[in-house]
């Protein structure tokens, strides 16, 4: 029985997914491969890459390094007593065991503080992509800590974190932790965890949580909720408020749906009436295979109240960006508008009358260049009406065009111009509090099925768009430009089709148009 560092995060996180790990592990249950996911695969390849990053950063302080990389665990373990016996300066990949314990430490740093073997002693250190240290990451760090106390009678007194800093010139920094600070509860949690292990409850129910993206029983417990109707197949409901249904008594979504002037203690009448729609329409969509709709009661200055009148210098635009490259990138911004007789720009097919224009950047210098010639486009066009907005889906394009003007220092007057005079306009917000849709989600890809036919662009969601520009950066194949061009251009033409949209919804239910004024922000 082998416990590790890992296990006991995913432990910590899910005690149902460590349960299924040690199950699989003691040949009581059929293992579970990680899903087919290449998004997942290119950060792995990119976490590589940071270590690898790391490891020669180390190498060019330390000099030459012991690599501990083949054999079983103990002739690892053997080899990486041997090369701490010898005093190595810096240790790749080295194996610790004790009893049950496994770990491997991405390096191991000798320090001149002597230890009850030697007159040297080591520190754990691990490369992590993350940008800020979590628990987990202290969780290892700390385990390895106490794992090196088998081999130097003492365990390690510091630790060392190296992160990633979006920075080509400094690729990772140094965060250091005091381990004996948290080496109770370090311990404690060991102590669980190892309880756990030695008498496995059967029959855990998973519930949904932070570590569900990280696990590969995720497709497994996808599947037993949908069979078991869930309550977590509910858009936007809470774990609080879950947990409070299921005190309650009502432990399904069919059961939540068929709530009728019941209060649950701990949930506001009107959060529950919400939640109420919000699984009887899943329910009805699903029943029927169409989308289910229904409007939200008014409220003044919310919803409908915050669509404008449509007008023909209205524009519509969509990011795309690149977290995976350092300090994050904007590469793309598409922008989509109501062509005039004879105007130039891209055609979007099906639409003879709208037109379509792409700015690109694929380095820092590059991104200033775009955003600065994506502002004067914005800032011209929409000076020819007063009556024009600039429409986007969710707050993520306010958050970039600030960021790029404080970035790059420039347009930050008409970046502060068009969020104070309210000309840009947050759909998700009118979504949110105009209606309620039958949907497992309020992704403007969930909304799609409303009002547009389904996509047949080779990119068809966000995780797909990293992967492909990733491959784009590597072979600098342009028709995967081509590809991403046409994912955005869908992304704004659904922007488009989802104003029209609301506006009929809104018309029908006698909302719009209003002379409401409210903020944007």
């Amino acid at each position: 029985m082998l416990l590790s560092p890992t296990l006991a995060a995913t432990y910590l996180g899910c005690s149902a997914s460590a349960a299924w790990t040690l199950e699989a592990r003691r040949g009581l249950r059929e293992g579970s491969e990680p899903a087919d996911d290449p998004q997942a695969a290119l950060i792995v390849r990119k976490g590589h890459e940071h270590e690898a990053v790391c490891l020669a950063g180390l190498k060019e302080q330390y000099g030459d390094f012991v690599e501990i990389r083949s054999g079983s665990l103990m002739a690892r373990f053997a080899a990486t007593v041997d090369a701490m016996e010898r005093g190595a300066p810096l240790i790749y990949q080295a194996a610790l065991t004790e009893g049950s314990w496994l770990g491997y430490a991405d390096f191991l740093i000798r320090v001149d503080d002597d230890c009850p073997r030697w007159a040297w002693s080591y520190e754990p250190w691990d490369a992590k992509l993350a940008r800020n240290a979590r628990p987990e990451h202290l969780l290892q760090i700390a385990l390895y800590g106490d794992l090196l106390g088998t081999v130097q009678g003492r365990p390690a007194d510091q630790g060392c974190l190296m992160l990633g800093t979006g920075e080509p010139e400094m690729p990772y920094k140094i965060e250091r932790f005091s381990l004996q600070e948290v080496r109770y509860y370090v311990r404690r949690a060991a102590r669980r965890l190892e309880a756990f292990a030695a008498d496995l409850p059967t029959g855990l129910a998973p519930e949904p949580c932070g570590y569900c993206s990280k696990c590969n029983w995720a497709a497994a417990c996808e599947a037993r909720w949908e069979e078991a109707d869930h309550l977590c197949r509910v858009a936007d409901i809470t774990k609080k408020q879950t947990q409070r249904l299921i005190d309650a008594g009502v432990s399904t979504a069919s059961m939540l749906a068929s709530l009728n002037d019941r209060r649950i203690a701990g949930i506001a009448p009107e959060t529950l009436v919400r939640l109420a729609q919000q699984a009887r329409l899943q329910k009805q969509s699903a029943a029927t295979g169409l989308g289910a709709l229904e409007i939200v009661p008014h409220q003044p200055g919310f919803g409908f109240d915050r669509l404008p009148l449509a007008d023909a210098g209205d524009l519509f635009f969509d990011f795309e960006g690149d977290p995976m490259y350092p300090g994050g990138l904007e590469y793309l911004c598409g922008v989509l508008w109501q062509a005039t007789i004879g105007e130039e720009g891209e055609p979007v097919p099906g639409h003879p009358n709208l037109r379509f224009r792409a700015f690109w950047a694929h380095d820092r210098v590059q991104e200033k260049q775009a955003f600065t010639e994506l502002m004067a486009f914005l800032v011209a066009r929409l000076a020819h009406s007063s009556g024009s907005h600039l429409y986007h889906y969710a707050p993520y394009e306010k958050t970039a065009l600030r960021r790029l003007a404080s970035m790059h220092a420039t347009a930050e007057t008409a970046v502060d111009e068009l969020l104070r005079t309210n000309r840009m306009v947050d759909l998700y917000r009118v979504v949110r509090e105009g209606i309620r849709v039958g949907e497992p989600g309020y992704s403007i890809k969930n909304l799609e099925r409303f009002y547009m036919p389904a996509r047949t662009t080779a990119v068809v969601s966000g995780g797909d768009s990293l992967v492909i520009y990733d491959r784009f950066c590597e072979t600098g194949e342009s028709s995967l430009l081509n590809d991403l061009r046409d994912y955005n251009r869908d992304d704004c033409l659904s922007t488009l089709l989802l104003r029209d949209w609301l506006i009929d919804c809104g018309k029908q239910a006698g909302r719009w148009p209003s002379t409401a004024k409210v903020s944007t922000e």
